[in-house]
Formats: C-alpha cells, sequence, structure tokens
C-alpha cells in the first residue's frame, strides 16, 4: 500500500493489516479491506447491543430470545423503529397499514422476469426493492412500512 502525504510531498510504503478509516482533505473516504471484521470498531447503538463473549444479543433492550417467544415479526419491527413495542391499538393500526400494500405489483413481476437465469438472488431483492420503493422512500415512515410489507 502506498500513502502520499500531500503536506510533505513523501510516499510511504507500508503493509496494512487490518482496517483504516482515513477521511482525506478531498473528503473521499480510504477504504481497506478488513479480513473477519478483526480490526472493526465497535460503536453504540440505541438500537441493538451485543457481547459476544456472553452471547448476548439486544434489541432496544429486549432479549432477542424474549422477543423470538413472545413477539411476532411486525411487534419487532415496531420496536426497532419506533423504540417500543405496540400496545394492542397501536399494534391493530400499524398491522392494518401494513397489509394494505403486501400485494407486489404486476410490473415488479415483470421486471424480475427480465433478469437472467444465474442472477444472484440478493442483487435482485436490491434492485426490485428500489424500483418499488423509489417514491415511497420521500417520507421515512411509510419507507419504513413499506421495507415491512415487502
Amino acid at each position: 500500500f502506498f500513502l502520499n502525504d500531500t503536506a510533505t510531498t513523501e510516499i510511504y510504503t507500508e503493509q496494512i493489516v487490518g482496517s483504516v478509516r482515513c477521511v482525506q482533505e478531498t473528503g473521499e473516504v480510504l477504504r481497506v479491506y478488513d479480513p473477519g471484521y478483526i480490526n472493526t470498531i465497535a460503536a453504540s447503538s440505541k438500537i441493538c447491543f451485543i457481547d459476544g463473549e456472553k452471547g448476548t444479543l439486544q434489541f432496544r433492550g429486549y432479549a432477542i430470545e424474549d422477543l423470538v417467544e413472545k413477539s411476532n415479526y411486525l411487534e419487532v419491527a415496531f420496536l426497532l423503529i419506533y423504540g417500543e413495542l405496540p400496545s394492542k391499538k397501536e399494534f391493530d393500526y400499524w398491522q392494518s397499514k401494513i397489509m394494505k400494500h403486501t400485494f407486489i405489483q404486476s410490473d415488479i413481476c415483470q421486471q424480475m422476469k427480465s433478469f437472467r437465469y444465474d442472477a444472484h438472488p440478493m442483487g435482485m431483492f436490491c434492485l426490485l426493492y428500489t424500483s418499488d420503493a423509489a417514491d415511497d422512500l420521500l417520507c421515512v415512515d411509510l419507507g419504513c412500512r413499506r421495507i415491512i410489507q415487502k
């Protein structure tokens, strides 16, 4: 790896193991491959807490085991977006909004048929989702609901 120091015009040759995040004066980010996420920096999150050594995974303070046992997909989606599990009234309203738009447009089906037979499923999903949600993402709340609906 070559690093050009624009302040001194010196060029350094270094072997980088892990990852480095460096923002240049131009605003460009230097990206380096980090195999196995060995040097990935941990960050704080209000949504998720992970303690790999203890085997702990929590979403918004709820253990994943409790969410799997006691909540359904739409309740957890509500939790992740709004920060709390829904009340019965909130859940009924949320579910009615989600269920109104679970159908897939016929033009999306046509787009799906246009992919090559060996196209990667995740690439197909990303493109189809983007196509379907392009107009909806202008509104964050509606955009979140549309992701869950599909």
